[in-house]
């Protein structure tokens, strides 16, 4: 019947055997006072372990309120507080943070309490102590607006302790507003999306020797003016797709001379980067697909003679170049898609 109800919830291996969250279920719950008392603070015995909060609150867009909890030895946090946009923060009680055992964080803080959280509090979420052990952290504070970190010293740039064997990093931090941070990348195989839709003006310093995706990584910081001069050129050495990797960076007046030799996609790779006005000569020979690549950068007037001889796709790769006085004679004998490839 409609109306406002307040349920318990058991089962008969304990609570730990129900969530309160998926992606189907009616997304009512608007408050949970208290857990199960053995997963209270304070309560005998471990509380939460293991897997047990993995999905727990997923979802529920309309909670405005969760209790902290007693857990130890957690393994995932994986979708724990997925898009739950109205949770109070409530001084980030309620976050676990010795995640020292966790090895998959996807999605754990994703969107969480943007709806409600002032720019304080998006400035002083706990840092999360992790290990090697942790994985994944795809999309784990995924337009929360999360921008700033606190530890027992204070504010900190480090969101978490240590992410030294983490592989996957798509989409960890996009869309969150930050202008400073500090994170190790040195294990990651994907960085897809990780840093995109930020406010800093220097990008973060990161290695990632074995990285082959580079898709989105800087996508949208409109207001970033320089990669960190400290970033090796190497870094990207493995990169393969550089799919919009930095799309939208409007502000960016110059751009390092790095190693691209391993890369084939570069489709919308410097699309709408209206600051430049000189380009490097990248190293581009194993490329196949240059559709969009300098679209829409507007002062750039020269361009480099770059290896195009590999390249298929040329679809509006030098559209929209306004200022661009003169063009070296580029090999494209093996293109097959040049529409809109020159277009004002």
């Amino acid at each position: 019947y409609p109306g406002q109800y307040r349920i318990q919830i058991e089962a008969d291996d304990g609570f730990d055997a129900v969530t309160l969250g998926g992606y189907q279920d009616p997304r009512h719950i608007t408050r949970v006072d208290q857990w199960a008392p053995q997963h209270r603070v304070g309560a005998a015995g471990d509380g939460f372990t293991g897997a047990d909060l993995s999905g727990l609150i997923r979802n529920q867009d309309t909670c405005t309120l969760i209790p902290p909890f007693k857990y130890k030895d957690l393994t995932t946090l994986r979708n724990t507080f997925l898009q739950c946009y109205s949770i109070s923060p409530n001084n980030w009680d309620w976050v676990p943070t010795e995640l020292e055992s966790v090895t998959d964080m996807q999605n754990a803080f994703n969107y969480t309490s943007k709806n409600v959280s002032t720019a304080a509090e998006r400035e002083s979420f706990p840092q999360l102590k992790t290990s090697s052990l942790l994985k994944n952290l795809e999309s784990v504070f995924y337009a929360s607006g999360i921008k700033g970190w606190v530890n027992n010293n204070g504010n900190t740039n480090e969101p978490l302790t240590n992410t030294s064997g983490v592989t996957n990093w798509k989409f960890a931090f996009a869309f969150c507003k930050i202008e400073n941070m500090v994170i190790d990348t040195q294990s990651a195989t994907t960085l897809e999306g990780a840093f995109k839709g930020n406010s800093w003006t220097i990008s973060p310093y990161f290695s990632a020797p074995d990285c082959t995706n580079f898709r989105e990584i800087f996508k949208s910081c409109d207001q970033m003016t320089t990669m960190n001069p400290s970033i090796s050129n190497s870094t990207y050495i493995n990169g393969i797709d550089f799919t919009s990797a930095w799309e939208g960076c409007s502000a960016l007046t110059s751009f390092p001379l790095i190693d691209t030799s391993s890369g084939t996609n570069f489709t919308d790779t410097f699309k709408g980067c209206s600051g430049l006005t000189s380009f490097p000569l990248l190293n581009t020979s194993s490329c196949t697909k240059f559709s969009g690549a300098f679209s829409a950068c507007s002062q750039i007037t020269s361009m480099p003679l770059i290896d195009t001889s590999k390249g298929i796709q040329f679809n509006d790769c030098f559209r929209s170049m306004a200022n661009l006085a003169s063009m070296p004679l580029l090999d494209m004998s093996n293109g097959t898609t040049f529409a809109s490839c020159w277009n004002a």
